[in-house]
């Protein structure tokens, strides 16, 4: 079983990686990628789902 992942002393961010997270709209680019990927049409995921099978179906028999 795996040990536990607490770690007993606080992690050290990079400065240019907390630099990068230090917005003010940091929520509002959050929200907004979250509802783009929410609005994507049911119609070109089942198209992209076909194109997929489609694909496996060709490696399939390829192989």
């Amino acid at each position: 079983m795996m040990e536990s992942m607490k770690s007993t002393s606080p992690i050290a961010i990079p400065e240019d990686i907390a630099v990068k997270c230090d917005a003010p709209d940091q929520f509002q680019n959050f929200d907004r990628g979250v509802r783009l990927f929410l609005s994507v049409p049911k119609s070109a995921v089942l198209k992209d789902e076909a194109k997929t099978k489609r694909r496996k179906a060709h490696a399939k028999k390829s192989n």
